[in-house]
């Protein structure tokens, strides 16, 4: 019930309460005998009123468009006469109209249609509609419009140039297309001609116009018969969702002066794959009295090469042969064929075509390179003896699969490191690429172990190893540990608690407890029980004196690491501190605990104080038992020479005149920091074959499919470079050691700038 209503039924109500307390007042008289008759009093009409609404109060109307809002009139009391209705405040470009006008009596719709033209300004305003009625007070609606501007038309437009061409029998013309898109349009556009007379083709490099790419050419080829003549050429240019857009040429075609010639290739594309061939014919033709040779040469891809047989034609066709270099980039390419002659009325004659480079399919053999995961490199190639470096792409299994037949080879393989690039060339005999390659990935998707450490203090070094993984544990940061492509079975794991030791300025963690589970049962993963070092299953480790020799007075650290039998590799403890101590203290398993097969390292570091940090010795010893060592470092490394090597990349070459106790394994390491890239070189003394000297240089990849040049060192960049030179005792690789063997290392560097 609205409000009109409400008020007219509360007047009635209150006459007729006044009407009936008169006669009240009269009967109360009455009874008194003295009361003078009254009056009765009569209501006042109810005053009338009118009420307008808008369907909606906002309208959104694009510029050039129309839009209606539905108007509702309300009578109220004893106003029931016609209502007039009108708009007000409408902007420039905005018409209003209103049907009817009128609301007549008894009536009480109305529509208001709002026109907006295309020139009317974007932006919201109020409308009013006012309703206007004899005796009673106007009413008002307000509805917000607001004026949209139309979202753009996607199209594209078609310019050639020139748009008149004259190609003579046997010759071609090369227009230049050049294609705009506007509207948003942004996706691929095709392109092709339309009404070619007869013997004239259309060939487009490219004939698909990518998205971003906005020009082609098309090379209109008269054949030596074909029609003479003008005639209108029309290229039309074909997108998805998009009108298409046309441009004309016109092309005359004419008849040489004198006897000419054309060429072409049959068929005008050809397929090859890296590293092979293909064969293709060019056909002369001869108009005229020409009957002289024609010469003929080629413009290739990068990476394609193009021979004829013969290269001079006297006849009516050349053999082509196109060869594509193992690194020749992979997609189409432009192919064009040029033909010269003396004594035509064309000297020169050329034929369009599209080579294509196809990728060459993986290399497969019996050596398999596993990577686990993230780890897989970007690019992987491989040198089989000193032949030429091939890329090798690798499996859904990420594993990489080649041969090498000679007795030793290299593989280098790139991968991405934080914001760079690290590339590892490995230079090695043949029986240690097949070995190492298998310890990337000891088991592909394999299994994850997780678990928690307690009794440790905040400060403490702890460190966790199971089946061939470590991890470390910052017990300041979290107490949890887990462990990704643990190879399954049974499997040792060690744990190692080493609490933080200050003295002064020297920093040591000094081995305290121990957990050894033997044969964990790896199974599927998942959690471990929680490593208590406060529990019974914790041990203290034993210890025992450590002799250093051939010091020289250097400033020296101490790492003791543990292997057992069936696979874990933990680091007990690091004596981070340096000291010029002879005699240090070594901490590692109680021989009651050890096993068959279980080892301790002894790994001690020297650095001359006054040298800078990339000069050093290292000495590592192999202890069952903890018990009383001597190590003795090796002489200091023999000079290093390291230089830039020419090639399509930035290379680096070391040379090092072998030292009897450095003379099993070599790394030489080149690092840009500036940039993040490092090449890192690995050579086995195998791999030199007796050779008295190490002279080795990082492989030029860059003419290989798939190398990017941010895989290279950068020219005018400063690199750092070390040189790492390891010999030992026993047996000739380091899988074979046992209590008591020996490992001399020695380091060098310095900075160049290629």
């Amino acid at each position: 019930m609205t409000a009109h209503r409400v008020r007219a039924r509360w007047r009635a109500s209150l006459a007729a309460v006044q009407t009936a307390v008169a006669f009240v007042l009269l009967g109360c008289a009455g009874d008194g005998g003295s009361a003078p008759p009254t009056t009765p009093v009569t209501p006042a009409p109810t005053p009338g009123s009118i009420s307008v609404t808008a369907a909606v109060s906002a309208l959104s109307v694009v510029q050039g468009q129309s839009g209606t809002v539905s108007l509702t009139v309300a009578r109220v009391g004893s106003f029931t006469g016609a209502v007039d209705l009108t708009v007000e405040g409408a902007p420039s470009g905005v018409t209003a109209a209103i049907a009817p006008v009128s609301v007549g009596a008894g009536a009480t719709s109305a529509t208001l249609s709002l026109q907006v033209s295309a020139a009317a300004a974007a932006g919201t305003t109020t409308l009013t509609v006012r309703a206007r009625g004899t005796g009673v007070s106007d009413a008002t609606a307000a509805i917000a419009l607001t004026v949209t501007v139309p979202p753009p038309t996607p199209t594209i437009a078609l310019a050639a140039t020139p748009a008149a061409i004259s190609v003579v029998q046997g010759a071609t013309g090369a227009v230049t297309l050049a294609l705009t898109r506007g509207g948003g349009f942004a996706a691929a556009v095709d392109l092709t001609a339309e009404g070619l007379p007869n013997g004239v083709t259309a060939v487009f490099a490219p004939a698909q116009l990518g998205a971003g790419v906005t020009a082609s050419t098309v090379t209109l080829q008269a054949a030596a018969a074909a029609a003479t003549g003008n005639a209108t050429v029309t290229i039309r240019a074909r997108g998805t969702g998009v009108a298409d857009a046309t441009a004309t040429v016109a092309l005359t075609v004419t008849a040489p002066p004198l006897g000419g010639f054309a060429i072409a290739v049959t068929p005008p594309t050809a397929s090859v794959q890296q590293g092979q061939s293909v064969t293709t014919t060019v056909t002369v033709t001869r108009t005229g009295s020409f009957t002289g040779a024609v010469a003929l040469s080629a413009t290739t891809p990068s990476g394609v090469t193009a021979s004829f047989a013969p290269s001079s034609v006297t006849g009516s066709s050349s053999t082509l042969t196109l060869s594509a270099a193992a690194g020749a980039t992979v997609g189409a390419g432009a192919l064009t064929v040029t033909g010269t002659a003396t004594g035509a009325a064309n000297a020169t004659a050329t034929a369009a075509a599209t080579i294509t480079v196809t990728a060459a399919p993986p290399v497969t053999g019996s050596i398999a390179w596993t990577y686990c995961g993230t780890d897989r490199p970007l690019f992987f190639a491989v040198q089989d003896g000193s032949g030429a470096w091939t890329r090798v792409t690798p499996g859904t299994d990420n594993v990489f699969r080649f041969d090498i037949t000679a007795a030793r080879g290299g593989v280098a393989a790139v991968q991405a490191v934080g914001a760079g690039h690290t590339m590892n060339v490995y230079y090695l005999t043949r029986d240690e690429i097949v070995t190492y390659g298998t310890s990337f990935c000891d088991e592909p998707g394999g299994r994850t172990v997780t678990g928690t450490v307690a009794g440790v203090g905040s400060t403490d070094l702890v460190s966790v190893a199971l089946g061939g993984k470590f991890t470390s544990v910052v017990p300041s940061q979290s107490l949890a540990w887990s462990l990704a492509n643990v190879r399954s079975g049974s499997r040792d794991l060690v744990a190692a608690r080493a609490p933080l030791t200050l003295s002064g300025f020297s920093v040591s963690y000094a081995l305290s407890q121990m957990i050894l589970r033997r044969n964990v049962a790896v199974g599927t993963g998942g959690a471990q029980p929680v490593l208590d070092f406060g529990g019974t299953e914790a041990f203290a480790p034993s210890s025992a004196n450590v002799t250093l020799v051939n010091g020289g007075g250097e400033l020296s650290t101490l790492v003791t690491l543990f292997s057992t039998a069936n696979g874990a590799s933990a680091l007990l403890a690091p004596d981070v501190s340096s000291s010029a101590a002879t005699t240090r203290a070594w901490r590692g398993v109680p021989t009651p605990r050890l096993v068959a097969g279980d080892l301790h390292q002894i790994v001690a570091s020297a650095t001359p104080s006054a040298s800078s940090s990339l000069t050093g010795r290292q000495v590592t010893l192999y202890s069952s038992s903890v018990v009383d060592r001597t190590l003795t470092f090796g002489p200091a490394l023999a000079s290093v020479s390291t230089a830039t090597a020419g090639g399509g990349m930035v290379r680096l070459r070391s040379q090092y005149t072998l030292q009897s106790q450095y003379n099993r394994f070599f790394v030489a390491q080149y690092q840009q920091t500036s940039n993040s890239r490092i090449h890192q070189v690995s050579t086995s003394s195998g791999y030199l074959q007796g050779a008295s000297a190490y002279d080795v240089t990082v492989p030029d990849l860059s003419a290989l499919t798939g190398w990017q040049s941010a895989y290279g060192l950068a020219g005018g960049v400063p690199l750092t470079w070390t040189f790492a030179a390891t010999g030992w005792t026993g047996g000739t690789t380091l899988t074979n050691f046992g209590d008591g063997n020996v490992v001399l290392s020695a380091t060098t560097g310095g900075q160049i700038t290629p």
